[in-house]
């Protein structure tokens, strides 16, 4: 109920217009709508009191930003006594979550068919390697025959202290604890285990230079100079120079020229057309990676059974 109720107040402080009026009665409106009498009592009088209405969302968990970057927007209003405008708080959210969207499928859809062929590989080599392998040990050394070396190596390995079973079964908890997050993937939890995965890290490091750039158009419109922006704000992520190089250089001419609002919804508007591409490339090279541990033990698996077959006419 929560994330639907955030993503409503979203929408509908999206859809009001831009002007100057109190935040106030609009704000009431809406919390009206999603709030019991209680909690709409008290967030109302809570804005009273902050005139903020980032603050106010922030306090009572209401809102559909990610919390680090709602909590330095809240922290800078407090310090500099200004407000962001209430229809701009809405209009930052949306790529993002689009962009967690379009992850969560893609991964959802390639790791479903990776962890069910790799559920398959197991039992098929597990019944492999302790019916038929061990047969053709027996008539190939009842013959005084060598197995072929491939086959001795898979039957050495399911000997060992780690059998290929365990390494299946490795893969399948790794597989499946991927597909567990990915799942489980929204702006607001799920997603620190997954920044750590080689090729997805890519995709949290767009959003953390839209996050950016976002940042900077917010505290813009509350009033904010560019130069004090900049202070107040983190240093910007080395990705955002990867994805954008001269971004930042291109703001501060900008800003020069006086600009600078302009410029910065400019470069949103390109880093956010990137946003697909960005998913799809690290989604691909995630599942190539996985797949190709399937693949490559499902053919040793294979190779490994049909290599005694075709030796078997010599050794008889």
């Amino acid at each position: 109920m929560i994330k639907s109720r955030n993503e409503f107040i979203t929408r509908q402080l999206s859809l009001l217009k831009e002007s100057s009026e109190n935040n106030r009665e609009p704000l009431d409106r809406i919390l009206a709508q999603v709030l019991s009498s209680t909690e709409h009592r008290e967030a109302m009088l809570y804005f009273d009191k902050t005139q903020s209405v980032a603050q106010t969302l922030n306090e009572f968990n209401l809102s559909d930003l990610a919390p680090d970057m709602i909590s330095q927007i809240v922290a800078i209003e407090k310090k500099h006594q200004v407000s962001v405008p209430l229809q701009k708080i809405s209009n930052i959210s949306g790529v993002a979550t689009k962009v967690y969207e379009i992850l969560t499928l893609r991964l959802v859809m390639g790791l479903t068919y990776a962890l069910a062929l790799t559920c398959l590989a197991t039992v098929v080599f597990y019944i492999i390697s302790a019916k038929v392998l061990v047969q053709f040990e027996e008539v190939f050394v009842s013959f005084g025959a060598d197995l072929p070396q491939l086959t001795q190596l898979a039957i050495n390995w399911q000997h060992s202290y780690f059998p290929p079973t365990a390494f299946a079964l490795l893969m399948v908890i790794f597989v499946g604890f991927i597909l567990f997050q990915a799942k489980n993937l929204n702006r607001l939890k799920g997603s620190s285990k997954l920044k750590k995965l080689p090729f997805i890290h890519r995709v949290f490091d767009f959003v953390d230079s839209l996050t950016y750039l976002t940042q900077i158009k917010l505290l813009l419109s509350a009033g904010l100079t560019y130069e004090t922006v900049k202070t107040e704000l983190p240093e910007p992520p080395s990705s955002l120079k990867q994805m954008a190089k001269y971004s930042l250089a291109e703001i501060e001419m900008a800003e020069a020229l006086g600009n600078v609002a302009s410029e910065i919804d400019f470069q949103i508007d390109a880093l956010s057309l990137k946003a697909e591409n960005v998913v799809v490339s690290a989604c691909r090279s995630l599942l190539t990676f996985i797949m190709s541990l399937v693949i490559g033990f499902v053919g040793f698996i294979l190779i490994a059974s049909y290599l005694p077959i075709f030796q078997m006419g010599a050794v008889v």
